[in-house]
């Protein structure tokens, strides 16, 4: 931050006044003067500690963001110099000016000598990193960044091209540099292959930031490019059961990902902290089980699957995390076992072949089936064996006991699941239809919506909910929302929104492809209440399962027309 060494000089002479006419002077403090000086005094420092020593690339992508934090700062000194009656011995705002310009001329002479940008980046992955930020700054936040620094960038960026002799790449859609994001420091989890940290990004969006521990040695750049290969597979999944990944950096001095937040932390705590929640553990295993499906059907492995690994979000709904990762976590592991020896974190859900072998969609079904146990009696499989003990285990193809909690039926899909042949093992299919009929069968408070609109307020006002059972959403069902009655249709809509409320059932309307079926209804239904029906199963699409673009909703929710007085005096 040598740059702005001029500038920061100021701006502490000036807290200095502030300081100085605290102590010398009796001051009322009805406005709080001395805790905002405190405060400033308190960002300033934190300013401080983000900017001090960063590379050049760093100071030349954060540049504007960087003076846009200094300028508030001077703005918040020059507030304490008014509270404090204070008079200013020049024109900070002029002084400001002629700072930042002064500024800009020494970062350009930086950036314009070759000299210097080689030698800050001498090592290739110093480099790589250097032309993905710059590409990100340019291409995706070119607007916040003035002419001038715009320039700079574009120069520096000829210049790193240049410096390592590669032909310029598009900028992977995945990308995210780590000054976008506001996170806490402290993790409030650790893994085996790094610590996750809560964190904001970009307009107020909650997530969990994974941070990998990995070593220069390992990430070579045949490595790189197998993650970069890895994150374009991972980064397009879109599952209501699969948790989202927004961004991700496989070259920064320790590796991350940006994942979507569950703020209902992991299934093994959210089972463990009551019995209502335990009461709905195997709408839950099914729910993660259609993750598990979509990513199959993706081609993907997810290689380490377990309890801890399959989150429950803020609607009570599963998400499978750490989809994907493979490579990562590889390099995690290979990082670590040079200085402490070989893990075994997911030992107890690792299928036998695994021991010698990469995880496969069999051996992902196998873990699942550990999952199934490690939920009904509360703890990870093997729990009191020590890790020989349970490679042990592994080798003579021994699963644990049939916990008492578990029906035959539900035993039986157990050991479908850990056949020691894994070609024998049952495929997902089979776990989802077996997983479907144990959720039909437990009893748990629906999940409530969370976006009542006054559509949603009329047809509870005026459209009493059916005492009946709830219809079954299969392919007759969707048929016949096109070609029944209105009055059947009117009947249909209403049980399949008692169906649709809880219990992830709305997966079946993807899987059935129903969601134009309801759009159609939203848009030619001659039934009001018929459109209002399907416009609230299309809002808890939208906002519950992100599977409708929520403009979209918006667009159907303009053409439902206004309900006749007949049918708001229905009783």
């Amino acid at each position: 931050m040598k740059e702005a060494t001029h500038a920061c000089k100021r701006l502490h002479a000036r807290l200095g006044v502030v300081f100085n006419t605290l102590e010398n002077t009796k001051v009322d403090d009805a406005n709080g003067v001395c805790q905002t000086s405190v405060e400033v005094v308190s960002k300033f420092l934190q300013f401080l500690e983000r900017y001090h020593g960063k590379e050049l690339v760093h100071r030349v992508v954060e540049h504007s963001t960087m003076m846009d934090q200094l300028r508030y700062l001077h703005e918040e000194v020059a507030m304490l110099f008014e509270l404090l009656n204070i008079a200013p011995a020049s024109n900070w705002g002029e002084e400001w000016e002629e700072d930042h310009r002064l500024q800009k001329q020494v970062l350009a002479a930086t950036v314009k000598s070759c000299a210097v940008v080689q030698s800050e980046l001498q090592d290739p992955r110093d480099r790589a990193e250097a032309l993905l930020l710059l590409k990100f700054e340019v291409e995706q936040r070119g607007e916040r960044n003035d002419d001038d620094v715009l320039g700079l960038m574009k120069s520096m960026l000829a210049s790193v091209l240049m410096t390592s002799k590669t032909a310029e790449e598009p900028l992977p859609p995945w990308f995210l540099p780590l000054y976008e994001l506001e996170y806490e420091p402290k993790p409030f989890a650790r893994r085996s292959t790094g610590t996750l940290h809560r964190g904001v990004w970009g307009d107020q969006t909650n997530v969990a930031i994974k941070f990998f521990l990995v070593d220069d040695e390992v990430l070579d750049e045949r490595m790189q490019r197998q993650l970069e290969k890895e994150l374009e597979i991972i980064f397009p999944l879109n599952h209501p059961n699969v948790g989202r990944m927004f961004g991700a950096s496989h070259i920064s001095v320790s590796p991350f990902v940006v994942l979507e937040y569950a703020a209902n932390g992991s299934l093994s705590s959210f089972l463990a902290s009551s019995e209502t929640h335990k009461e709905q553990m195997w709408r839950l295993l099914y729910e993660a089980a259609l993750g598990l499906s979509h990513i199959h059907e993706k081609s993907i492995v997810h290689g380490n699957l377990k309890l801890s690994n399959i989150l429950v979000d803020v609607d009570g709904h599963a998400k499978l995390s750490d989809v994907g990762l493979l490579r990562m976590r590889t390099c995690s592991i290979l990082s670590q076992t040079k200085h402490e020896g070989s893990t075994s974190n997911n030992l107890r859900w690792r299928a036998p072949e695994c021991l010698k072998r990469r995880p496969t969609f069999s051996s992902d079904i196998y873990s699942l089936a550990m999952c199934i146990i490690e939920a009904v009696i509360g703890e990870p499989p093997f729990a009191f064996l020590s890790d020989d003990d349970v490679r042990d285990n592994l080798r003579k193809r021994e699963i644990p006991d049939k916990p008492n909690e578990m029906t035959d039926e539900m035993w039986e899909l157990v050991v479908a699941m850990t056949n020691s042949e894994p070609a024998k093992r049952v495929g997902i299919k089979v776990v989802l239809d077996r997983l479907k009929v144990f959720a039909g069968k437990a009893t748990y408070e629906p999940l409530k919506a969370t976006d009542a609109s006054s559509h949603d307020r009329l047809l509870d006002q005026h459209c009493p909910r059916a005492e009946s059972a709830a219809v079954v959403i299969d392919s007759s069902t969707i048929w016949a929302l096109a070609s029944a009655s209105v009055e059947e249709q009117d009947s249909l809509l209403q049980q399949m929104v008692e169906e649709c409320i809880s219990d992830g059932r709305r997966s079946h309307l993807y899987e059935l492809n129903g969601v134009p079926a309801l759009i159609s209804l939203t848009t030619s239904s001659v039934s009001h209440f018929t459109q209002v029906c399907a416009l609230l199963i299309l809002s808890w699409v939208a906002h519950l399962d992100l599977s409708l673009p929520k403009q979209d909703l918006e667009a159907h929710r303009t053409v439902i027309r206004a309900p006749t007085q007949l049918e708001l005096d229905r009783d």
